[in-house]
């Protein structure tokens, strides 16, 4: 057992890219969580009517934590499920800022600047020196 926990390694520093793919990620949650305050506040509008939205956004922004904790953990496969929901969410993306900019301009302004956030983490997480961190030796993740 002690030549086990001799062999677990440190999961490596991330490299500035990833920290700050990890910065834009928070950024971009942030900016979603002000705006569901600000709903809840009655300032701004709500465009989209959905049954149990605030649980929806709380689970929404619980999951772009985790997927913050697992960048981190050098989990490769984190920022390939981050891109492709990602992507995923753009298609619904244009039809909502219509319809958020003829009566909601906080919301619309929220949205474009989540989904800036965003693609900028993106295009962090998959830069060159990302790129190389991400494919390095398999690290095991200690609980």
């Amino acid at each position: 057992m002690a030549d086990e926990i001799n062999t677990l390694k440190e999961t490596p520093k991330a490299p500035k890219t990833v920290e700050l793919a990890v910065l834009f990620t928070f950024f971009a949650i942030m900016t979603g969580m002000t705006e569901f305050i600000l709903e809840l506040a009655g300032i701004g509008q709500r465009t989209i009517e959905m049954e149990n939205y605030e649980i929806t956004a709380i689970i929404g922004f619980a999951v772009n934590f985790i997927f913050m904790i697992l960048f981190l953990k050098k989990q490769n496969w984190a920022r390939i499920v981050f891109t492709v929901l990602f992507f995923l969410g753009l298609l619904a993306l244009v039809p909502i800022v219509k319809e958020e900019f003829k009566s909601d301009l906080i919301g619309a302004s929220s949205s474009i600047l989540q989904t800036v956030f965003e693609l900028i983490a993106i295009m962090l997480l998959f830069s060159k020196t990302s790129n190389i961190w991400f494919k390095k030796d398999k690290t095991i993740i200690k609980l």
